[in-house]
């Protein structure tokens, strides 16, 4: 667990440091500088593309986790697994490509009356998830090199700032709509020759595929991986983009341009997640390989603690903060208040379940995740169905939270059922209610200040206020044993 912490914090400030400058984009940026109609326009296009670019792959990502152990042989290139990605890629994106051509036109008129933008820049889709598609398939190569932080700065920063640059220049009329979206899609293909470079450096790079390892594993054992996560991960992300899909086709682009301000809030909130699992997955994988039951189970137990701590000091801070965020903002957007609400509470408990998406799918019976996913999408659409018509972008929220929810409780009871583990105990009981303490002692506060030195007020002390609870809870004695002032203290008890 040592080095998934080490790189695992890394990764949080890397991704923490992202999400400030996408902050910056998505909550100063894109409200002043497009209108919610263009937003919506620009997260359609960005939701559709990043749908296609999971199925162009065909799971490769996750085979490459693994799967990958297999072939690892640093002398001469992995046993040319690179050309393995490449294959896979290059099938993947024809079969895409030829099966949107054919749908094209039923796609577009689902949008024709209120989101007539999204069809007229329909064609960048398949540009941008191609590279989207690429990208993430260098990253996981990269990751299962344990070469993480470079791909997830480029992922988290160099991108975000890209955006930004972007919007700016359209606003100042230095550029078209048509030459910003142009823009946004070449920031992808910029993002894959950087990868590409990075890799090269940093690893030995061959495309003579070693067939033998392809044999003594299965092709079809491949294959079948690769299709049934590929359907695993079109509902994951099903599940993540449905909303604002739905949105734009039962409401209009406004309500999709609003929705997404609001959902990007609760993204702070499962940074630690993101960034813990992308070096925590290999390492599963590997335990899997060497059935280390007891790495596996420490890993669970701490990623749920060290989550619900960070998830739960964002959600306090964001909660008692936005009604001041949000009267920064042009007032349209305070009518999404309720929908970061929502969210904030759906990422929080995604956080308390820890990694259980990794234990499932990294083991031999990750088929059984997959139908949890397939499932859990199938009651997203129906809620989105039933709810966004009667409560519009609260329903979608509401859908998306309930389906959430379903579907880590089903891993959950799975993973407590397969294999006896489970990741809470009294120390999970501390943490919530340092959560709870630290809202009310945050909430009832007056608002005496103007409203960026009032949240900075707020935060201070909602963080004061956590960090010290978390410390005399002696809930991370591993921090207390690192670092010397904490460790003197500690002794002198």
């Amino acid at each position: 667990m040592g080095i998934i912490l080490k790189q695992g914090l890394r990764n949080t400030v890397i991704s923490y440091l992202g999400i400030l400058i996408g902050f910056v984009n998505v909550i100063v940026v894109q409200p002043f500088c497009l209108s919610t109609e263009e937003i919506g326009l620009v997260r359609l296009l960005f939701s559709f593309s990043s749908i296609l670019a999971i199925f162009i792959p065909l799971g490769f990502a996750s085979v490459t986790t693994k799967f990958f152990p297999h072939f690892r042989n640093k002398e001469n290139g992995d046993n040319g697994y690179f050309g393995l990605l490449l294959i896979f890629l290059t099938i993947g994106y024809t079969a895409t490509v030829l099966i949107i051509s054919i749908f094209k036109s039923w796609i577009q008129s689902k949008y024709q009356a209120d989101s007539v933008l999204f069809n007229e820049y329909f064609n960048f889709v398949y540009v941008q998830s191609f590279f989207l598609a690429f990208g993430s398939l260098l990253m996981a190569y990269s990751f299962s090199h344990f070469k993480t932080t470079f791909p997830i700065f480029s992922n988290e920063i160099i991108v975000r700032i890209a955006t930004i640059i972007g919007v700016i220049l359209y606003f100042k009329s230095f550029i078209s709509l048509t030459s910003l979206i142009t823009f946004l899609a070449i920031i992808y293909i910029a993002q894959t020759i950087i990868l590409l470079f990075y890799i090269r450096l940093n690893t030995k790079i061959s495309i003579k595929i070693n067939w033998q390892i392809v044999r003594d594993i299965g092709l079809s054992n491949i294959i079948i991986y690769a299709l049934l996560v590929t359907i695993g991960a079109i509902s994951n992300l099903g599940m993540k983009y449905i909303d604002s899909m739905m949105l734009g086709s039962y409401l209009n682009l406004t309500a999709v341009g609003i929705f997404s301000i609001m959902a990007f809030i609760p993204t702070v909130i499962e940074a630690p997640l993101v960034a813990i699992e992308k070096i925590a997955s290999p390492k599963i994988s590997n335990a899997w390989a060497e059935n280390d039951m007891r790495l596996i189970a420490d890993i669970y137990h701490k990623s749920s603690r060290y989550m619900l701590i960070l998830g739960g000091l964002f959600v306090v801070g964001i909660t008692t903060n936005l009604p001041l965020l949000l009267s920064l903002l042009p007032e349209k957007f305070s009518t999404g208040i309720n929908v970061a609400y929502i969210l904030s509470m759906g990422a929080v408990f995604n956080m308390l379940t820890g990694l259980n998406t990794s234990i499932i799918f990294n083991s031999n019976n990750y088929k059984i995740g997959i139908v949890f996913l397939i499932f859990t999408l199938f009651i997203g659409v129906i809620l989105n169905i039933v709810l966004i018509p009667n409560y519009g972008m609260e329903g979608a929220a509401i859908a998306t939270v309930s389906a959430s929810m379903a579907y880590n409780l089903f891993k959950f009871i799975y993973i407590k059922y397969k294999y006896n583990l489970q990741p809470l105990n009294f120390d999970t009981l501390k943490i919530i209610a340092i959560i709870l303490i630290s809202f009310f002692a945050t909430y009832f506060l007056p608002n005496f200040l103007a409203p960026v030195l009032q949240m900075v007020f707020n935060a201070l002390v909602t963080t004061i206020t956590f960090g010290i609870l978390i410390y005399a809870s002696n809930i991370i004695p591993e921090f207390h044993d690192k670092i010397p002032f904490l460790k003197a203290n500690r002794r002198g008890r």
